[in-house]
């Protein structure tokens, strides 16, 4: 994969590959063509690939509509100055394998005579097309909306595939390893946002995720937020870390703030639903309607979120179990209260195994709270949070590594999980 910031030598490098040689220096040839190219050493071996497919990878700011009509010229025009009339004249009339087996390989010779499919003749028949890919679906050869007799017909002897950056894989695996190879070989990265640490004209068979700019400000953290209770709550809880889909149940009040010390508490620092240490301010759940029998105290045991009671027991419970419980607990209690205890939130994260960064993430995101901003770039739309002033968290990796407007933040960067809720807004009783 060979880099460009601009559009200069671009199509230089794009008859490279067509021509299975580096003829090109820029946009202007070399003296001496090299022959074989892409090439790579394996153990000693050069291995020459002389490709019929290749890849142009964009980011997501660039103007493909420009661009692309930009190559159609250029490429003509580069053909008619430099290619006709050497050697290599027709180098697109040649023959090329359109079928592989153990035994057999099928090569077949276009007599196509333009040299481009334009956008506005087609389908017109060329020697070589430009597809602009803008979704997945079309990359999919199992989805319904892939352009099946684009990619699979391959009547012409070359063919570009312009691919917005987000969509690269970088595995390669056994499974369509001819692709892996063109991705990473046989292809281009318009850096045109210039979100790498390469510089233009640059050349790599290991483009991963290292190498965009904002990689050095990721933590090696994930951390799940909560925007119910406090934003904490879910890493100080276990049984509830990894929740997703949640549904928010409301409870009547307001409840009676009582002293926790005059209080006859079944479980005294940890919620009897969940087991979690309690901090801050927690329902108090008073004179319990129902008792369990032994089955029932048993698979009790054995579960983070089942109550072990007995009748006119009392319960310290914590807001996540009330509220996201899938019953109305308070329905199997005579009283609800509310009560204050002694360890705080920051008291709870301090005797964490926490590392330093997490705890430091966390209590951020207490004390100075949490914004949730939308990014636009391009026909990208994603969301990410500030914490505070010091942080920023995404969903996916994917979503700042290939963006322009995070390339160059000083800010550090985590990944974050985050739960959804049915009924999360300001009608639902936070005390």
């Amino acid at each position: 994969m060979r880099i460009f910031k601009t559009l200069d030598g671009l199509c230089g490098e794009m008859l490279n590959l067509e021509l299975g040689q580096n003829f090109f220096d820029g946009d202007k040839p070399r003296g001496v063509a090299i022959k074989g190219y892409p090439s790579i050493k394996v153990d000693g071996v050069d291995y020459y690939i002389k490709a019929a497919d290749g890849h142009i990878y964009y980011t997501r700011t660039a103007n493909m509509a420009h661009i692309i009509a930009w190559i159609e010229k250029k490429l003509i025009e580069m053909e008619e100055q430099y290619i006709n009339g050497t050697p290599n004249e027709g180098h697109l009339n040649s023959y090329h394998a359109v079928d592989m087996s153990v035994f057999t390989t099928v090569k077949a010779k276009p007599k196509m005579k333009h040299p481009i499919e334009l956008p506005c003749t087609s389908p017109r028949p060329a020697r070589r097309r430009l597809i602009n890919i803008t979704s997945a679906n079309q990359l999919d050869p199992d989805s319904k909306n892939a352009h099946s007799d684009e990619l699979d017909a391959h009547i012409e002897r070359f063919r570009w595939l312009l691919i917005p950056i987000d969509m690269f894989d970088m595995e390669i695996s056994d499974s369509q390893r001819d692709i892996a190879i063109t991705r990473h070989m046989c292809s281009i990265m318009l850096d045109i946002d210039d979100i790498t640490k390469f510089s233009h004209g640059d050349i790599t068979y290991h483009f991963g995720h290292f190498h965009a700019r904002s990689w050095d400000q990721m933590l090696k953290e994930k951390v799940s937020l909560c925007n119910y209770s406090n934003v904490a709550a879910f890493e100080l809880n276990a049984a509830w870390k990894d929740s997703r889909n949640l549904y928010v149940r409301d409870i009547t009040g307001p409840f009676q703030e009582v002293d926790l010390s005059k209080m006859d508490l079944k479980n005294g620092n940890n919620c009897a639903k969940c087991n979690a240490v309690l901090y801050d301010r927690n329902y108090i759940l008073v004179g319990s309607l129902v008792s369990q029998d032994a089955t029932q105290k048993k698979a009790a045991k054995s579960s983070k979120k089942q109550f072990i009671c007995e009748a006119g027991s009392n319960m310290a419970v914590c807001p996540l179990c009330v509220h996201f419980n899938g019953a109305d607990l308070t329905r199997q209690f005579r009283n609800v209260y509310v009560a204050r205890w002694e360890k705080t939130v920051f008291d709870v994260i301090a005797k964490s195994k926490f590392s330093k960064t997490k705890a430091d993430i966390l209590t951020t995101a207490i004390t100075e709270g949490i914004k949730e901003q939308t990014q636009v770039e391009g026909s990208k739309t994603f969301t990410y949070y500030e914490i505070g002033n010091k942080y920023l968290a995404f969903s996916e990796p994917e979503d700042f590594l290939y963006s322009k407007f995070f390339a160059t933040t000083d800010k550090k960067i985590c990944i974050v999980n985050t739960a959804s809720y049915a009924r999360a807004d300001e009608s639902v009783r936070r005390y």
